[in-house]
């Protein structure tokens, strides 16, 4: 009688080939965000020497290259990538609130008595 089941020394072959691919997609992922993380740090320095004619021009720059570092820090590195529903909710409110915070600091940099600029 002959079983068409595979052997036990071939399930496990598959099994490790499956691991490896999953160990390399991992990296290739990890090696995307260290990239990632790279040009944000130099793009951060870089804004040392890059001189914008007001300043909530240089702090709006600034908070969106240290928003998306984190985004990527969050993402990979916590394991936010694949979340649930749950998670991407709260993660979009977060960032709905953020923003209303960043919004209103640079509304009042312009509300300040005597700085000359005014939002009308």
């Amino acid at each position: 009688m002959s079983d068409m089941s595979p052997s036990p020394a071939l399930s496990i072959s598959a099994a490790s080939q499956a691991g490896a691919q999953e160990l390399r997609r991992e990296q290739k992922r990890y090696l995307a965000v260290y990239a990632a993380l790279t040009v944000g740090t130099t793009l951060t320095v870089a804004m040392y020497y890059v001189h914008f004619d007001a300043l909530w021009q240089t702090v709006s720059v600034a908070l969106v290259i240290a928003a998306a570092k984190a985004a990527c820090v969050a993402a990979i590195f916590m394991h936010l990538w694949h979340g649930q529903r749950d998670v991407y909710r709260l993660l979009f409110f977060t960032g709905v609130f953020a923003a209303t915070l960043f919004a209103l600091t640079i509304y009042s940099l312009f509300s300040l008595p005597g700085s000359g600029h005014y939002l009308r």
